[in-house]
């Protein structure tokens, strides 16, 4: 809203963003103390209750399709669950798949399932963070394996470079990786024809990610197979090669055991 209601003053959202970056990294305080928040994009799903700002309780179990994350995730309340972990999807549609599949009936469950849609929204990473800090449950992230599945991975665990230096705690140290990993390609034999060559932009991505200080050896081992493979893969080409319900029940229960 603060773009459209003064955009005369504001090339586009994006410097509207960063401005308010800059201001809270200033002022070192949370953007809700500056009545500043986002429309929320991520789902939520899975074996999660709360009671929400404005006292309605919230059961994530009846949600079909996944529940939009609230804008104001610090403001809820009397959070319940029996989960075992937190499952981070990358994007909506391998959501809707797991959902398809009926991964919160199978035996990784009882889970919440979360997705921020491609990169992750403010609310989504700090729910994220809640569910980790605060209910202690171990925090597993699947991606695309590709140099921008591997960023995501690294918003979660490290927060993002943007937001380094913002007031709002948001890095989930303890998060795994779960895949897909470029060491999981040969075993599913995924043929290099069916996998897309890096771009220029892969390139430059990778490249990047190697110079960042915080990358461990493992980390560190699977970019080095991403640059060796020179293609990447999505989720979306491992279920499309086998038989239906692969994902939920046998690719992830055995990614999860080992």
């Amino acid at each position: 809203d603060i773009y459209y209601q003064m955009f005369v003053n504001f090339s586009s959202q994006v410097e509207v963003d960063r401005l308010i970056s800059v201001a809270v990294t200033m002022c070192q305080v949370p953007r809700l103390v500056l009545g500043i928040m986002a429309t929320s994009k991520g789902l939520v799903v899975g074996d999660l209750r709360y009671t929400n700002t404005e006292g309605v309780i919230v059961d994530c179990n009846l949600a079909v399709g996944g529940d939009t994350i609230p804008q104001d995730v610090t403001g809820i309340q009397n959070i319940e669950t029996s989960a075992k972990f937190v499952l981070v999807v990358e994007k909506d549609a391998v959501f809707q798949r797991l959902l398809e599949e009926a991964v919160l009936e199978s035996s990784l469950a009882p889970l919440i399932m979360i997705t921020g849609k491609g990169v992750p929204d403010l609310a989504t990473r700090q729910l994220v963070y809640m569910l980790a800090t605060q209910l202690c449950l171990p925090v597993l992230i699947l991606t695309d394996c590709d140099p921008y599945g591997l960023d995501i991975f690294l918003m979660y665990k490290y927060s993002s470079l943007s937001m380094s230096w913002a007031a709002e705690p948001l890095a989930v140290t303890s998060s795994l990786w779960l895949g897909v990993l470029p060491s999981d390609l040969e075993p599913l034999g995924i043929p290099a024809a069916s996998m897309k060559p890096h771009s220029d932009q892969d390139t430059k991505k990778m490249m990047d990610l190697s110079q960042r200080g915080y990358i461990n050896d493992e980390m560190r081992h699977q970019l080095e197979l991403m640059w060796d493979i020179g293609r990447k893969a999505e989720i979306q080409q491992i279920v499309e090669m086998r038989d239906p319900g692969f994902l939920a029940h046998e690719y992830l229960p055995e990614k999860i055991e080992t």
